[in-house]
């Protein structure tokens, strides 16, 4: 690989995310979130953007309604983050998190949803007709039917992976690296946007799946590390437990948990450099093992996924401070 990402015009890349034209469908859906989240309309763009980049080739429904699709359940994953993560709102996170335990069939408990009024309520009623409008339309996909046990699988260790967020943001001592590359990845939807283009594809070789979940599985923790990357300051200054620029500054001895609870978190240029460093040492490393199963998978070109991962990098990396 020759890290194309470094090299990178943010300027260019800020004029064509400004480019990016929203269809009705999607705008309409955005109008409604804009009522309950405060997210600007550049991270829809983004993402919007970031599903052209990283669609599997072998789909074979119409592609503005796929990336429609997959931008919703970003807005979902939205939704159900920042409603413990922004709002600190416990009640309204279990009563997400519980009613979307199973993708399929919501299950809705009354007593949960009864604690919440006004705004909450309408938060709560958004993400589940988001949720509904998308089941809906991945009923008509030509594999739905063959895949459906995999994405509830993986859309409930995402919802897992904001559980675990949610421990860690009450007791900082849990945080360590290994635990945050193992769920934490979980929210970047990798595998689930991937079971989304399988569901959307009417050929995929079965001898392949295996192969091409180790690939999803690889492409998730490098969208995780971009947005680590991208956004950290912004977590450091917030004190959002997320980020894994904690766990990595405790296990370094640049500061301590206690120093994390009391807000005192200033790292060196240098220090800052070597995190960098070493998240794009690990981004590198889980590309050349994508680069190993070129010759293995032929349902989807993976030589164009790659590189939807390189521009997804830069993605991140020109928008920090922006998301």
């Amino acid at each position: 690989m020759k890290e194309k990402y470094k090299n990178y015009n943010k300027d260019r890349i800020a004029k064509d995310l400004r480019n990016v034209k929203i269809p009705t469908r999607l705008r309409d859906f955005i109008h409604e979130y804009s009522k309950v989240g405060s997210r600007k309309e550049f991270i829809w763009k983004w993402s919007y953007k970031v599903v052209e980049e990283i669609t599997l080739s072998s789909v074979s429904v119409k592609l503005e309604d796929l990336y429609c699709a997959k931008v919703l359940l970003i807005m979902l994953v939205v939704l159900l983050d920042d409603s413990v993560d922004e709002k600190k709102d416990e009640e309204l996170f279990h009563a997400l998190s519980n009613s979307m335990s199973d993708p399929i069939v919501p299950k809705i408990s009354r007593v949960e949803v009864s604690l919440l009024k006004g705004k909450r309520k309408q938060y709560f009623n958004i993400a589940l007709k988001i949720l509904t409008s998308l089941i809906n339309e991945f009923k008509e996909y030509p594999s739905f039917d063959k895949y459906i046990e995999l994405f509830r699988f993986d859309f409930m260790q995402m919802v897992n992976s904001m559980r675990y967020a949610n421990l860690v943001s009450r007791e900082p001592f849990l945080m360590n690296t290994k635990e945050y590359f193992e769920y934490f990845a979980g929210n970047m939807q990798g595998k689930l946007s991937g079971t989304v283009d399988l569901m959307a594809s009417k050929k995929i070789d079965e001898s392949e799946l295996g192969s091409i979940r180790t690939i999803l599985c690889h492409s998730q923790v490098m969208a995780r590390i971009g947005n680590w990357l991208s956004t950290w300051r912004r977590e450091l200054k917030d004190c959002d437990y997320s980020s894994v620029i904690f766990p990595l500054s405790v296990e370094k001895g640049f500061f301590n948990i206690e120093n994390i609870k009391k807000g005192n978190l200033d790292l060196s240029d240098q220090q800052q450099a070597e995190i960098k460093e070493q998240l794009l040492s690990i981004w590198r490393s889980h590309y050349d093992e994508i680069s190993s199963f070129r010759k293995k998978i032929h349902s989807i070109d993976v030589r164009k996924f790659q590189r939807g991962l390189e521009n997804l990098l830069q993605l991140h990396l020109s928008s920090e401070g922006m998301k």
